[in-house]
């Protein structure tokens, strides 16, 4: 299960091997696999340590109520159904190293936002 959620997230670019100069370097954190609703097996990295060290910024998410507002006559609508949602959102690569993980002697880092992180 762990190894075929890797290869997973290396196909689809979430993932990259950590470069042989910088192992053991940066923040490490266990990653596990859970079940999907749907089938199949989520990674998720254990990020709790880090997490405690972040600093949180309140944003206002919209509603669909404040959208709705918005919207009129004759507006041209569209909607998208990402599947791993998380996982099309960049990470700054400077912040890679934060979100680093070993398997089987294998070190990788996710270059996008990964479950867990706050």
């Amino acid at each position: 299960m762990m190894e075929k959620a890797i290869d997973h997230l290396l196909e689809i670019k979430a993932i990259q091997p950590v470069s042989q100069d910088q192992l053991c370097q940066g923040f490490y954190s266990l990653l596990f696999v859970i079940p999907k609703g749907s089938g199949g097996w989520r990674a998720i990295l254990d990020l709790k340590h880090l997490n405690c060290s972040l600093v949180f910024r309140k944003f206002k998410m919209s509603t669909l109520q404040s959208i709705l507002l918005c919207i009129r006559k004759g507006d041209f609508l569209s909607s998208i159904d990402l599947t791993e949602a998380y996982l099309h959102i960049p990470i700054r690569p400077s912040h890679s190293k934060f979100l680093r993980f070993c398997y089987n002697g294998r070190h990788f880092e996710y270059v996008v936002m990964p479950f867990g992180l706050s």
